[in-house]
């Protein structure tokens, strides 16, 4: 007797590691189970969920569940799944239509339909999901779905009616909030009438104007913002040719991309330039005429569930529109932090090289265009004074590659070996400049950091700038009289690559300008900063240079005048602090200060009546002239002449020679001995608010001096 209970105990040990054959439900209920799917006894109570059968579970999963009997891990997967679901149906915003699936759908592992598939396997990296139409959807490891992911492994020794099960709640739900209305996410709301898709077509350019608008497009260089980077020119002329063969299938995200072009082409080209006969309108008003429709092109788009194109459209949209003002770089700050966000929701911000189902050529232009958003969103955070919205710890895309356009094609099965830096090719530019915008990020971070940062910091931020700046190839840096046969276009990049490199060098150093004058300790930083800031207005006369292209419109950005004015600026604070009254006394390099803050204002003078950003300038520093005349003096005086030095951009941009010599002197008691800096971007900001009419009625504010 005492050894059958041992016994007893064994034998329901061993009937426990067996696989029941009958269904749960049968199980539960002593029936004999058919063994159908679903059984008959399940089928004719109505209770085909619960009629769920055992699978055997494989090693790695009988070691997980050793302490836990199979059915108990059965339940608990069961249990997890349905939460995650249920969390998923009530937190996510429901699609507006059938065409276009559900984030949820297309991110969510458990889904089995065939057309989907998931581009990565390591939940550390995130999922990135292809649809059945090329559509990208991105989900970090923190996401729902990728708890899901990370237990898919469990799940596969499940049932296989769970799986279903699963996929039938999600399909059901899809199917019940069908026509429930949605969030749009980022909204274009144009003015006017509002047009269908067919009178979209309508209104496009006849063919020898659109001939005429792309090419100028893909020749045409902004110094501000060249967006003609995020397209591939050969794709883009191929997609052109099958909307000419045609035109009604073209969608609207090409289309709005299309009107977009015309309208960046159409404003530099002017009205002093030739223009099609096609366009009866002035350049202008045409080109905010395209702005719009192209506006209303990406309102047709559910930008909540991206198509091919969508973030290139945006950008260029985002290009096409105004930045006069400050409510004009607020709104297109606004509308970049969207942009950013849609990018990441896309993967735009991992690196293609995680992601194998990714084709070398979008692969490629994916690199092209997140450094395209990376310098967008860091531009217009930093002109209106705001952190960004991409961090560098949260993203690891890598610059793009510098190769020719003729070797990228979207059939190739392998990526071309990419060039050497020195070799000039159409992406050089780019490549060339990311690094130093890498580190102009790097700044601006620091920059907004609410902890004190060490001076130490400041000079490894300034090692790593000057670094990154030497590193440029000998093709974008030559100088201006050694540019004579180049290209316009080839030049305009020397020139803004130095005016990059030097703004973002005043950047960093402007802090130390004032601040513990006696301290020799910041007068390296001193230094920088005074050297950059003349070299930022001697790149101002370069663009300024009518006779060698007099289409170019360097004042018609905000992003531009700002930097120039931010120099003017600079100098006009050293000049308060180091000039002597007895203006005989000047060393020539104080005099070659104020000689290029009188070129700088007489540029503003000329262009004064062309924009708001030229004519509020004029007005502060020609104020600032007239009633502080020993720091800005007329030309008539003794500090006029400037003894024949011009300073030429592309010269050697070492600190200690491209600098002019700075001499230490007693403090004026008629200036202060620091400034604050965070006073005097908020003053800026708010005269760049005011009316220009008010620069007229008020004198200079004295509080400046």
């Amino acid at each position: 007797m005492q050894n059958s209970a041992p016994d007893t105990g064994q034998q329901q040990k061993r009937r426990r590691n067996r696989v029941p054959i009958s269904c749960r439900a049968c199980q539960n209920r002593k029936l004999k189970c058919n063994r159908q799917r679903p059984c008959q006894n399940c089928e004719v109570r109505g209770d085909t969920d619960d009629c769920v059968y055992a699978v055997r579970v494989d090693d790695r999963i009988s070691k997980l569940s050793a302490s836990a009997g199979r059915h108990e891990m059965q339940e608990r997967i069961d249990k997890l799944e349905e939460l995650v679901l249920t969390a998923l149906a009530t937190n996510k915003p429901p699609p507006a239509d059938s065409n276009h699936p559900s984030g949820d759908e297309r991110a969510s592992p458990i889904n089995s339909n065939p057309q989907s598939s998931i581009q990565s396997t390591n939940p550390d990296i995130g999922i990135l999901e292809t649809d059945s139409v090329d559509r990208h959807l991105y989900s970090g490891e923190t996401a729902w779905n990728s708890v899901l992911y990370e237990i898919s492994d469990v799940r596969a020794t499940c049932t296989e009616s769970t799986r279903s099960r699963a996929y039938e709640y999600e399909t059901s739900h899809k199917e019940r909030v069908q026509s429930r209305p949605h969030p749009s996410g980022v909204e274009y709301q144009p003015e006017g009438v509002q047009w269908s898709h067919v009178e979209l077509l309508n209104q496009l350019p006849p063919r020898a104007a659109l001939d005429q608008i792309l090419s100028m497009f893909f020749e045409i260089y902004s110094t501000t913002m060249p967006v003609q980077y995020v397209l591939h020119q050969p794709t883009f002329m191929q997609e052109y040719w099958k909307y000419l063969e045609s035109p009604k299938a073209t969608g609207v995200v090409w289309l709005s991309m299309i009107y977009s072009i015309s309208s960046i082409v159409l404003r530099f080209w002017g009205p002093d330039r030739h223009i099609p006969a096609e366009f009866t309108r002035d350049p202008y008003e045409q080109s905010e005429a395209f702005y719009q429709l192209a506006a209303h092109c990406m309102s047709l788009v559910d930008v909540n569930h991206p198509v091919k194109g969508t973030i290139e459209a945006q950008l260029i949209l985002l290009h096409a529109g105004p930045w006069f003002d400050k409510k004009d770089i607020t709104r297109t700050w606004l509308t970049t932090g969207d942009i950013v966000r849609l990018a990441m929701r896309m993967g735009y911000h991992r690196d293609p090289s995680r992601y194998p189902d990714l084709s070398p050529f979008e692969g490629e232009m994916r690199r092209r265009v997140w450094g395209f958003i990376y310098q967008t969103d860091l531009l217009f955070s930093f002109q209106l004074g705001l952190p960004p919205a991409v961090r560098s710890p949260e993203y690891d895309t890598a610059t793009a590659h510098n190769i020719r356009e003729e070797q990228l094609d979207v059939c190739m099965t392998a990526p071309p070996a990419p060039l050497a830096l020195t070799e000039p090719t159409y992406i050089s530019y780019i490549v060339a400049q990311n690094p130093v915008f890498r580190v102009f990020g790097d700044i601006v971070e620091t920059l907004n950091t609410l902890q004190p940062q060490p001076y130490s910091k400041t000079l490894e931020l300034d090692s790593r700038l000057s670094a990154a700046f030497a590193a440029t190839p000998f093709h974008l840096k030559r100088s201006l009289p050694d540019s004579v046969t180049d290209p316009p276009r080839l030049v305009l990049q020397r020139i803004e690559l130095e005016l990059f490199y030097h703004k973002v060098n005043c950047i960093l150093h402007r802090r130390y300008l004032t601040a513990h004058y006696k301290d020799s300790t910041f007068e390296s930083s001193r230094q920088a900063c005074v050297s950059s800031a003349m070299r930022l207005l001697t790149c101002q006369m370069a663009l300024h240079d009518n006779h060698r292209w007099p289409h170019h419109r360097w004042w018609s950005s905000s992003l531009n005048s700002h930097d120039f004015i931010l120099a003017a600026t600079i100098l006009c604070l050293y000049l308060s602090k180091d000039c002597v009254r007895d203006m005989a006394t000047l060393t020539p390099q104080l005099q070659d200060l104020q000689q290029a803050l009188r070129q700088s204002l007489a540029i503003w003078t000329d262009v004064r009546d062309a924009c708001v950003d030229a004519e509020k300038a004029f007005m502060i520093f020609d104020s600032l002239r007239r009633q502080h005349p020993d720091i800005l003096p007329d030309d008539s005086s003794g500090a006029a002449s400037s003894n024949g030095r011009r300073f030429t951009p592309g010269t050697s941009t070492d600190k200690a020679s491209a600098s002019p010599a700075l001499f230490p002197g007693e403090d004026s008691a008629d200036f202060p001995t620091a400034i604050d800096w965070d006073l005097w971007d908020s003053y800026v900001r708010e005269v760049e608010s005011l009316p220009v009419s008010a620069f007229r009625e008020a004198p200079f504010d004295e509080s400046l001096q």
